[in-house]
């Protein structure tokens, strides 16, 4: 009777000290405490589009922090005033930063009473940002990589539909090769005096059916483009054509321009954010006879105001291209950013900016994402 006595209060001390353990977990321990939990800003130097309303703002604390201020220090903006967040219910606060074009460097502070109870700054660049869809010569297949300059970034689509940002250093996708957006990137920051964030959800041999709407690549495209909300993107770059769903060069044309024309309308019913118009590059080549149809599609696209026209890639011939006389070289990623520079600049769509582009510095949040890093007050 007393073994049994005894055995009982033990699982009771045991099942006590494990609920204790729980309870004063990290979850918890971040839920009742006096830190900052997460800002709806991009990290690891992200960017934004430019161009909109003052960027929203919320942050969520510890139910014990009773106030939130930030300020934002950069060239345009004059002034690094701390502004005071209203709170929106237990560990909530929301307000609105006015983020200028170039490099932010926003730091945050939570307090309880009169004391801060944490620090943390990071740097969000304002600039262009570009959704780049297509097949393996929009994902870069060039033996060549290209390093992107310190303004150059890549956002990477997560499964949680958020971006991760990195370098805008090649490969663009883990299986990729070099491509033209470092190239292109460095072109538009050195014109516009802003950063550059491109997002590729391009797909190796992929003809225009496989990016149909409710198939598997669209709504990837979709996603990545509600990841931009309430910002956006400056435009979506398509660079597809050396696919063919029926394998006819002189086929396909009501195909393509029909299942492009629905992809593009669809993506401009995405809500919160502003329409990104559709620059279509004219591609059709095939290292042998080009695909004529896709070339009267995407000539028809534009013609109709349906899509913008983008660089005509098909006349770099052999010594632009790979072994395979498809994928092009690094010779020929350079020409092709040049030319998608030239069209995006022939349509008006990169203003420059004085006094913008000043150099990352270093921040409480590196590269290294989440957990938000920052400094707790004893």
């Amino acid at each position: 009777m007393r073994a049994e006595w005894l055995r009982l209060v033990g699982a009771a001390l045991l099942g006590g000290l494990v609920t204790y353990g729980w309870l004063v977990g990290p979850p918890v321990r971040d839920l009742l405490g006096r830190r900052v939990r997460d800002v709806d800003l991009p990290r690891e130097r992200g960017i934004l589009q430019r161009g909109g309303a003052p960027c929203p703002l919320t942050v969520t604390t510890g139910w014990r922090v009773e106030r939130v201020e930030v300020e934002v220090d950069s060239r345009l903006v004059s002034g690094a005033t701390a502004r005071p967040l209203q709170p929106a219910g237990w560990g909530t606060f929301r307000g609105a930063l006015p983020l200028a074009p170039g490099w932010n460097l926003v730091a945050a502070r939570a307090f309880q009473g009169v004391h801060p109870t944490w620090t943390g700054t990071w740097q969000v660049g304002v600039g262009e940002v570009f959704l780049v869809a297509g097949q393996s010569n929009a994902v870069g297949a060039s033996a060549q990589l290209f390093r992107a300059s310190e303004h150059v970034r890549a956002g990477d689509l997560q499964p949680d539909g958020t971006l991760r940002w990195r370098s805008g250093d090649d490969p663009q996708s883990p299986f990729g090769g070099g491509s033209p957006w470092p190239e292109l990137g460095r072109l538009i920051a050195a014109h516009t005096r802003t950063p550059v964030g491109f997002i590729n959800v391009g797909q190796g041999g992929t003809h225009v059916g496989e990016w149909a709407v409710g198939t598997p690549l669209h709504t990837r495209l979709v996603r990545a483009l509600e990841a931009t909300r309430p910002h956006g993107v400056r435009a979506v770059l398509w660079q597809q054509g050396e696919t063919s769903r029926s394998g006819i060069p002189e086929a396909d044309d009501r195909d393509y321009h029909d299942t492009l024309a629905a992809v593009i309308a669809d993506t401009h019913r995405v809500a919160g954010m502003p329409q990104a118009p559709w620059f279509v590059a004219r591609v059709g080549h095939t290292g042998f006879a080009p695909h004529r149809g896709h070339r009267q599609a995407q000539e028809r696209l534009w013609r109709e105001g349906l899509a913008l026209p983008g660089p005509d890639l098909d006349d770099l011939g052999a010594p632009w291209r790979e072994a395979d006389h498809v994928h092009f070289n690094g010779r020929g990623q350079v020409e092709v950013a040049r030319r998608w520079f030239q069209a995006l600049k022939r349509q008006g769509l990169l203003p420059e900016v004085k006094q913008a582009q000043q150099a990352p510095v270093a921040t409480t949040d590196p590269n290294a994402a989440p957990p938000l890093q920052g400094t707790a007050s004893p």
